[in-house]
Parts: C-alpha cells; sequence; structure tokens
C-alpha cells in the first residue's frame, strides 16, 4: 500500500513568512444586508456579487478574517451576534501576505501587525493524483479548500486529511476559486497539489507526525525532591464516531468558562476558552464513542486552535465522520485540597450555523 501511494505522491517542504496587516473598511448596507457569508470564526468565504462587501472592491477578498465592526472587537463571538443594522458600517479585517509576494494597493492604507509566533511557517506541500470511484472524489472541503473529511475507501485515503488546504486541481490554481468550481466531474482521476503544516513537538503539548497515536505532555503536578512539582504525563487520544445527519445528537456540553481547570500544558486558542466537556450525557452517541467530562477537545477532524463556541458549532453542523483529538484537563487544586466548581457554568450554545450568511 504504501509502496503505491509514493508512487502517486510526492512531497518537498518549504517554509512561509507571512506579514500581517489590519485595516478598516466603510460598507454601505443593502437591502439584503451585508451580502457576505463567514465561517463560524469570522473569516470571508463569499460575497454576494453586488452587495455591501462585494462594493468594496479589492479591499476585501475572500479568506479575509473580520475582528471588529463599528470598533467593537468580536472576540471569539460570530459577527452576526454582534453587529447592530445601521446605514454604514466599519469593519476592521485582518489578512495575511506572504513576504515574498509582490505588495497589494491595499496595503497602503493599512496597519502592518507585529510578527507572530506563527509567523513563520513549515509547511509540507504534496502533489497526488486521486482517482474518483462512482463519481466521487472520495473527500469533503469547506468553502475555502480546506478538507474537512475523507472517505475510509476512497482513493483519496492515505493521501489527503482533513485540515489540509487543496491549492491547485488539474493546473488550476485556486486562489479565491472553489474546487468544485473547477474540478469536472466528468474526469476519472484529478492531480491535486495540496499544502499541510508539518507537525512539530511543541512546548507544553503536541506531537510530531511521526509520534505514535498515544502522544506525551507534562503538566506540573505532585510533589517531587526538595517540594518541586513533578510532571504528571497527560495521554492524547483520539476519538471517532459517525452521524448521520447534522440533527444527530452527540449529548456532550461545554464549560463557558474554566477557571476550575490547570490547563497550561495546552495551547490555547487566540480567542476565546479552550472547550473543556463539562458533562457527557451516557447511551448518547458522544459516551458510546468515548468522550467524557473534563476532556479537553484540542482539534475536531484536524482543525485545531478553535475555542468552545467554534467547536460546538463545528461537531453540531457536521455529519458523517467526525475525529476529535482529546486530553484530560487535571483539576485546578484550590485552598483545603478540594476542587472548587463553582465558576464552571453550562456553555450556553449558540444557534447552530456553518457558514453564516450575516444580515
Amino acid at each position: 500500500l504504501w509502496a503505491a501511494v509514493a508512487k502517486r505522491k510526492t512531497t518537498r517542504t518549504h517554509y512561509l513568512t507571512l506579514n500581517t496587516y489590519e485595516v478598516d473598511v466603510e460598507v454601505t448596507r443593502g437591502e439584503r444586508g451585508l451580502g457576505v457569508g463567514l465561517t463560524v470564526d469570522n473569516i470571508v468565504v463569499e460575497m454576494e456579487p453586488g452587495g455591501s462587501f462585494a462594493r468594496a472592491g479589492d479591499r476585501i477578498r475572500v479568506n479575509d478574517k473580520i475582528v471588529a465592526i463599528d470598533g467593537t472587537p468580536l472576540r471569539g463571538r460570530m459577527l452576526k451576534d454582534v453587529v447592530v443594522p445601521r446605514d454604514k458600517h466599519v469593519v476592521t479585517l485582518v489578512f495575511c501576505r506572504e513576504a515574498s509576494q509582490p505588495a497589494a494597493p491595499r496595503e497602503a492604507g493599512a496597519r502592518e501587525l507585529p510578527p507572530a509566533a506563527h509567523s513563520r511557517m513549515k509547511l509540507r506541500e504534496y502533489t497526488a493524483t486521486v482517482k474518483r470511484r462512482d463519481g466521487s472524489a472520495g473527500f469533503t472541503l469547506d468553502p475555502t479548500n480546506v478538507v474537512l473529511e475523507v472517505e475510509p475507501a476512497s482513493d483519496a485515503a492515505g493521501l489527503l486529511r482533513p485540515g489540509d488546504k487543496v491549492v491547485e486541481v488539474d493546473g488550476v490554481l485556486l486562489e479565491h476559486t472553489r474546487f468544485g468550481e473547477v474540478a469536472e466531474p466528468g474526469r476519472p482521476a484529478h492531480k491535486l497539489r495540496f499544502v499541510r503544516l508539518k507537525p512539530s513537538k511543541r512546548k507544553g503539548g503536541g506531537a510530531d507526525e511521526d509520534d505514535d497515536d498515544e502522544s506525551v505532555a507534562s503538566t506540573p503536578r505532585g510533589d517531587g525532591p526538595g517540594g518541586r512539582k513533578r510532571p504528571e504525563r497527560v495521554r492524547f487520544r483520539e476519538v471517532t464516531l459517525s452521524k448521520n445527519s447534522p440533527e444527530d445528537r452527540l449529548g456532550v456540553v461545554f464549560h463557558k468558562v474554566t477557571d476550575g481547570y490547570d490547563l497550561r500544558a495546552f495551547a490555547r486558542p487566540e480567542e476565546g476558552t479552550l472547550p473543556v466537556i463539562k458533562r457527557v450525557d451516557e447511551g448518547l452517541m458522544g459516551w458510546n464513542a468515548g468522550l467524557r467530562a473534563d476532556d479537553v477537545v484540542l482539534a475536531v477532524n484536524g482543525l485545531s486552535d478553535m475555542n468552545n463556541y467554534q467547536v460546538v458549532e463545528m461537531i453540531r453542523t457536521l455529519h458523517g465522520q467526525i475525529t476529535f483529538l482529546v486530553a484530560p484537563a487535571p483539576k485546578q487544586p484550590v485552598e483545603g485540597g478540594s476542587f472548587n466548581g463553582s465558576a464552571a457554568r453550562e456553555l450556553a450554545l449558540p444557534r447552530p450555523v456553518g457558514c453564516s450568511r450575516v444580515s
């Protein structure tokens, strides 16, 4: 099997240095609202022709991230839950440009942000040929051409993974185009170029691609010699389940705040709270698959760095096979040695939406 995969897939590793910019754009509300489609973390995936965002021209592009509207930061909330309708809005966007690419005109009015820890990324780029079976390519993409799921019995299995981003199909760059608009359904096979962030050991969690399935991180708990804290090994595990439809219930409730946990061993999302499970209803799908209270959800179908609201939205709208990367969250000791659970409140779930349209 792996010999066959090696013949069909070639690899090269390279680095990208990203420059990040923030810009304010004024948009005029139309009769049908703002006319923009967003992901749960407010990334632009589509603009209605002739709509408010489309009329802004090159100042707003697909894959830009909205971080504030009318001076109000979103801070992990969805735009539709923050925006107050008015005739004109000032939208604050963040966008990136690869440092070796020529500057775009919109950068003239933008503020360059300080380099982030992830501004230099190590990417693994793949070229592979995927055959269709019964007319199906065997994988599902989101509106930005990121792989959400791969059918186990398809030709894409063993080549693509959830979280991979398809950037070219049959020699056509996808830049601002969806896969389905370019790939001809009648073709027996497609030549894909896709990229994957190369995993690496990270401080306080994460694992290399070649590590065992059960990866280990350390969290400072337990007394060692001289009163020093002895690291306790935390086990990461994968939990996979299948949803027949988005209406199927997992029976999982998340904490709204996580003050009662020691989460120093885990990377935090850019905004919001780590998704820690408060309760799993016995007998329902989540329990039967192996999800448990006090688990931290670190990734869903390969997508990581999400806060509790984003994870809730994702698992409510996904169907088919869903794979969670989880680890138990240690309780935070309090005075007297007991756990203070008074700070843990049940998460008030927002309305279910996958790719939201803001009106």
